[in-house]
């Protein structure tokens, strides 16, 4: 290489191999005699000309469908109906129960109210939400638990895309982040940058806007599940509410990356459904708080988690959610209160007669 040339040495090799191989390049420089200047200059060149991930950062409020799906690994089809979540009938909060709830009339007043109806403005929805919230945690009360829900309000989420390059390709291996800020998120954590301890994901939006909610709530969904899978925690299923005061569609993220989305639902036709969606989401994430032992693994409640949901709700038109949650065969295992642990097991004859 001439004194008057100069090149640029670039390199497609990719960050993880570049570092285990530093530091035996830094080894072969140091050990060069002084008479093999120009090569040390190469090496030293080469060095320096390190190639640095790229890192790309992704609001989740700008994200399409289709790119958060990609970007965070997670198989939903919003067109598919295996991946419609919906509550069992049954299950519906009654009429006359609903109509002598506080919150339930509360909110009716404000949505009803000349005053608040006009602009449509985002934060003037979130207080109908709050009383909603409100409500129904009174409501269910975890006196029993050792640990009680925590609504907390706008709380930071950064997601680690799974598939990084998924959107925009790069020549060498790059990171991606996703970034928003949930409007709230109930759970265990004592402050709000500890994800792990969270369960529930809400979404605010004005005005017929929950559908572009999707990869925001996405995106959340799996910062959340993350958090928890990351830290050890023994459940790793998250849920999630989009709402703007009038409809609301509610979402859950399995521990194998599904994301189940139910059908929009009216507060002025389907108000007991939507209380009894959120009854059971909230009650869902009061069972798996530590409350049966001081030690998270023998939580019978937590053990039973996957196995339960089935008798609540529906998750796709086609197949049920023992097969998406796990490979376990969930209806052999039960957990009693005494935490006694009973598995059935078939014993087949052998067709060989042996």
């Amino acid at each position: 290489m001439s004194t008057r040339e100069s090149k640029r040495i670039q390199f497609s090799v990719g960050e993880r191999v570049w570092e285990e191989a530093q530091g035996h390049l830094q080894s072969v420089i140091d050990s060069l005699p002084s008479d093999c200047e120009p090569l040390r200059k190469l090496l030293q060149q080469m060095e320096k000309a390190r190639p640095k991930p790229a890192e790309k950062v992704y609001q989740a409020s700008g994200l399409t469908l289709e790119q958060a799906k990609a970007l965070l690994s997670i198989e939903y089809d919003n067109d598919s109906p295996q991946y419609v979540w919906d509550l069992h009938e049954e299950l519906a909060v009654k009429e006359d129960e609903l109509g002598s709830s506080w919150a339930f009339n509360a909110i009716n007043q404000i949505k009803n109210s000349r005053y608040y109806k006009y602009h449509g403005d985002e934060s003037l929805l979130r207080s109908a939400v709050d009383i909603l919230l409100c409500g129904r945690l009174e409501h269910l009360a975890d006196d029993g638990t050792n640990h009680h829900l925590k609504v907390a309000a706008e709380v930071e989420v950064h997601t680690k895309a799974r598939q990084p390059d998924a959107v925009e390709l790069s020549g060498i291996i790059m990171t991606a982040t996703i970034r928003g800020r949930a409007d709230w998120m109930l759970g265990y954590a004592l402050t709000k940058k500890n994800l792990d301890g969270m369960l529930v994901v809400v979404e605010a939006k004005r005005d017929a806007a929950t559908s572009k909610a999707i990869p925001q709530m996405m995106s959340y969904l799996a910062g959340v599940q993350d958090a928890r899978a990351e830290t050890g925690e023994q459940n790793h299923q998250v849920f999630g509410i989009m709402t703007d005061s009038s409809e609301f569609r509610f979402a859950f993220l399995n521990e194998n990356r599904q994301m189940f989305l139910s059908n929009t639902l009216f507060w002025r036709t389907h108000a007991t459904k939507i209380v009894a969606f959120l009854d059971y989401i909230l009650q869902k994430a009061i069972e798996s708080s530590p409350h049966t032992m001081p030690v998270k693994k023998g939580n019978h409640q937590l053990l039973n988690y996957p196995r339960h949901l089935p008798n609540s709700f529906s998750f796709g038109e086609t197949e049920g959610l023992t097969a998406s949650l796990a490979d376990l065969d969930l209806a052999a295992v039960d957990v009693g209160d005494d935490s006694t642990v009973t598995v059935a097991i078939d014993i087949l004859d052998d067709p060989m007669g042996s």
